[in-house]
């Protein structure tokens, strides 16, 4: 009986106990003993009772592919920006896909008041699972130097997002206007029957439609963009952040918005992503004959190999992966970029010379550098091969399939260069590559939209 009653005093103290040594772990810093703290938490979670539909500590629970993806764009942007050290500037990560209503997905950040100054920084979680409230361990992460801000708030006679509006977006020249952002404590973002919300300091939810935009005062702070069309104190309106919508004056006018602006080198955007370019290895082509000649838009564009890394296109005659999963020593040799191509053939019976049926035809080849592809029917490129490897083609098939007009996909432009496809798209407009001795600029021709493209300069 006193052995019971011991074991349950343990059940009872056990999680209140580890409720101080978190907070001790927080007072101590980062990397000293919350780590310490963490370990022994770790090893009391067979004795915790279980609490509703919060996991065990150390389980390991998921979220869609697709938001995870935007959330992890998302901390390395703000570590980006952070580390840039510049004041008022812009960056852009993937934005964050709808995460759900009740029982979705949780994304919270919690600036740290506690820890000395230089030990600052937020607690980056994320809850998800069946229930909404498993915490994904892997997205966990702790942004030391970061403050989390919005472009929100404010008193009527100041709101916050029209003195931003005012300093960015409609700028004259003048005296700034002060405050132009509002650092918080807690923000959070969460999803409803329609739309992705956030809220900061425990106050009401507001649309978040960011376009994946946000904006550093500098210092570490980094703002989101909550939007409201009708009230300035809940932040700027859709439209200022390219969404094409009426603004709080009943106008759309893209002039005044982020995208815009960036794009036309009237707002700068942070030096660190400048310099992260995006690049694939490979791109794959895929259609059907008999449309052999006409304009056609890559299947995809691969961080690494098709076939090893990303996929290739299963059709019903069966897929390429296996032709194109070899040695890379075994691909076609030269300093131009890889395609892979998958391509089903009618090729006639030998038996039967009146009958006919589909064979898959693979290939792989390697086009000339300053290979450039847009995603423009107007002026696509034909793609110029420099060597090539190919299985159940004639040679002249699979050149016509190689050789045909591709686009690249929307809102991209692509550049083979230094044996990689460089992407362009809006967040690199005005940024250029050199490489066998020519200089290629990123450009987007803002008088038509969407017009995304890979130029040679010519001095």
């Amino acid at each position: 009986m006193a052995k019971e009653v011991w074991w349950e005093l343990l059940r009872n103290l056990a999680l209140p106990i580890i409720v101080l040594l978190i907070f001790l772990g927080i007072y101590f810093g980062y990397d000293g003993g919350f780590s310490k703290v963490k370990e022994i938490s770790l090893g009391l979670k067979d004795y915790l009772p279980t609490l509703g539909a919060q996991k065990e500590f150390g389980t390991e629970s998921v979220i869609p592919s697709e938001q995870e993806t935007a959330i992890n764009s998302l901390k390395e942007t703000m570590k980006a920006m952070k580390e840039s050290g510049e004041e008022n500037c812009f960056a852009q990560y993937t934005p964050i896909p709808g995460l759900g209503e009740e029982k979705g997905t949780t994304v919270e950040m919690v600036y740290d008041t506690v820890s000395d100054a230089g030990d600052k920084g937020t607690f980056f979680t994320v809850r998800g699972g069946a229930e909404g409230a498993e915490i994904i361990v892997d997205l966990k992460e702790s942004l030391k130097g970061i403050q989390p801000c919005v472009i929100a708030g404010g008193e009527s006679s100041s709101f916050i997002a029209d003195n931003f509006r005012s300093n960015f977006l409609n700028a004259e020249e003048g005296e700034t206007r002060s405050p132009y952002h509002q650092s918080v404590q807690r923000i959070s973002f969460q999803g409803n029957s329609d739309e992705n919300t956030v809220s900061y300091n425990g106050g009401e939810q507001i649309t978040f439609q960011d376009g994946g935009w946000l904006f550093t005062p500098g210092d570490g702070v980094i703002c989101f963009f909550p939007s409201a069309t009708e009230d300035a104190e809940k932040g700027l309106e859709p439209s200022a952040l390219g969404f094409l919508e009426e603004n709080q004056k009943g106008t759309t006018i893209e002039e005044e918005s982020i995208p815009f602006l960036i794009r036309t080198g009237k707002l700068p955007l942070c030096t660190a992503q400048k310099e992260v370019w995006k690049t694939y290895t490979s791109l794959e082509l895929f259609d059907y004959l008999p449309d052999n000649f006409a304009v056609k838009t890559i299947r995809q564009s691969c961080d690494g190999f098709v076939g090893k890394d990303c996929s290739g296109k299963f059709t019903e005659q069966g897929s390429c992966n296996i032709f194109f999963n070899r040695p890379t020593s075994e691909y076609p040799s030269g300093d131009g970029c890889l395609i892979m191509s998958t391509l089903p053939v009618l090729q006639s019976s030998v038996v039967d010379p009146d009958s006919s049926f589909f064979v898959l035809a693979c290939g792989i080849a390697r086009t000339i550098t300053g290979q450039i592809l847009i995603s423009q029917e107007k002026n696509p490129s034909n793609i110029q091969i420099l060597a090539q490897d190919f299985v159940r083609a004639e040679a002249t098939t699979i050149n016509e399939h190689f050789n045909k007009e591709w686009l690249s996909l929307p809102g991209t432009s692509l550049l083979c260069a230094q044996r990689e496809w460089y992407k362009c798209n809006r967040n690199f407009v005005n940024q250029e590559i050199t490489t066998d001795g020519r200089t290629y600029v990123c450009t987007e021709d803002v008088d038509a939209l969407d017009t995304i493209a890979w130029k040679e300069k010519i001095e």
